[in-house]
């Protein structure tokens, strides 16, 4: 009698339970019809106050998207089957995820775990999910997530991990045949293993922003050759060279902003991006230097149609000086100039005559000479721009005109020499060879008819 008394009660209190978890769905969250999928609802249960996440077994079956952020949920543990397929748990205090936890959500596409206290995630975390698209883990405490984490998610195409104490990388990790994005800003990583990305042939966004990469990895970014879009900002790198980018010919959009330490962009530094649209090499406090010959040298000789930069961010640097002719300046759409250190001089003369975008142009100002610091560049007299002819120019310039005349004169003594000579050499030809005819003749005098006196020819 006591044990089918327990039973009714277990009974009872299970369905008490559910009865709860459907009430409490009720009456703390939202639904309504999504906007992004016909005939399907999204349920908002933000900033409800949950610790433990509503049975799943009592959402809509034609749910769509579940919002479950901003709650003290602690732990994932024994979720129930459901159709949605977006999930959305954000800024809760989730510290455990169970092993195959969302493999009752065969059907999910989006999973966003960011901003929790996550340090560990087993291996079999993510089985099953052979549809998620997009995974968000970023504001975590991840350290070494196993190598085979992602291995189930076939269809991933966009991976953030931004914001998680990672620091090294295993090789892989990132074995994703459909991965197009990947985060990685603010791992604290200062290296990465070369073909990395060898698992990712479809990978053309990559942030490594805000890490601590002192050089370009460029080895390693040579496994991803698809890529387009590299964010490379706020890292620690000194000087960008030759070999910082080379074969990496797919780049369309490079970020190199907020650099802290970079002081010279060399030559050749782009010459390898024949496809680069868009540059953003700004507010890098130190950038001075920067080398004729940053985008090589062969654009000079190509045609027109070969040159494919149309935007080029270059504000809020330490630049004083640019050469004219590092680049088809014309060419570009979109050219920022603004918040330099700008010496408005006869050097520089060339960048009041290009066609600037008016907002483009309001911090455009000089900071020499001193009489004009702060000024703006495009309003100011043409006679600022004018080189004049300096004492030393003049000298040299006197000194090159009297060189010329000397050798100008002694050229022309110097024919006249050789002239000379040679009339002469030619009399004295001639007299040689009347000379020598003179000499070679035979002469015949005519004997004598009459005998000598007192010569007998007998005797």
């Amino acid at each position: 009698m006591a044990h089918r008394y327990l039973v009714v009660s277990i009974i009872a209190m299970a369905a008490a339970s559910c009865q709860a978890s459907t009430n409490v769905l009720q009456a703390s969250c939202v639904s309504s019809e999504s906007p992004e999928k016909e005939s399907s609802v999204q349920v908002d249960c933000t900033r409800r106050g949950f610790t433990i996440t509503p049975a799943g077994s009592y959402w809509p079956p034609n749910i769509y998207k579940m919002d479950l952020s901003h709650n003290f949920i602690d732990h994932l543990t024994n979720l129930e089957t459901s159709n949605v397929s977006v999930l959305d748990i954000h800024d809760n205090r989730i510290a455990i995820v169970e092993p195959g936890v969302f493999a009752v959500f065969s059907q999910l596409q989006v999973l966003d775990l960011s901003q929790n206290s996550i340090a560990s995630l087993h291996e079999d975390v993510f089985k099953n999910l052979t549809s998620l698209r997009v995974l968000n883990l970023s504001r975590n405490k991840l350290i070494h997530p196993p190598s085979q984490l992602f291995a189930p998610l076939v269809s991933l195409e966009q991976l953030n991990l931004n914001h998680n104490p990672l620091r090294y990388l295993e090789m892989a990790l990132f074995k994703l045949p459909k991965l197009e994005r990947l985060e990685l800003s603010n791992i604290d990583a200062h290296s990465l293993p070369d073909g990395v990305f060898h698992g990712a042939p479809n990978l053309v966004h990559l942030d490594l922003s805000a890490n601590s990469f002192d050089q370009v990895p460029a080895s390693a970014l040579r496994s991803a050759p698809a890529l387009k879009v590299l964010v490379m900002s706020d890292n620690p790198v000194r000087a960008l060279g030759y070999n910082s980018f080379m074969r990496l010919e797919s780049i369309e959009e490079l970020y190199l902003e907020n650099m802290g330490e970079l002081e010279a962009v060399e030559g050749d530094a782009f010459a390898h991006q024949k496809k680069m649209r868009a540059l953003f090499l700004d507010s890098n406090p130190k950038l001075e230097s920067i080398d004729l010959d940053i985008f090589g040298i062969f654009w000079r000789v190509e045609t027109a149609a070969n040159w494919t930069l149309r935007e080029l961010y270059l504000q809020n640097n330490k630049i004083k000086y640019l050469d004219e002719d590092i680049a088809p300046w014309k060419q570009f759409e979109i050219l920022d100039l603004q918040g330099n250190p700008w010496a408005c001089d006869c050097n520089n003369a060339w960048i009041r005559k290009l066609p600037l975008q008016p907002e483009l142009t309001a911090n455009l100002r000089c900071d020499s000479p001193s009489k004009f610091e702060h000024k703006p560049m495009l309003e100011l007299p043409d006679e600022l721009f004018t080189c004049p002819e300096s004492r030393e120019a003049r000298e040299q310039s006197s000194t090159f005109r009297t060189g010329v005349l000397v050798v100008g004169a002694l050229s022309i003594s110097a024919i006249l020499l050789s002239a000379i000579l040679l009339v002469k050499r030619k009399n004295l030809y001639h007299r040689f060879i009347t000379r020598k005819n003179r000499n070679g003749s035979v002469y015949y005098v005519k004997a004598h008819t009459n005998p000598v006196d007192g010569f007998d020819p007998s005797t």
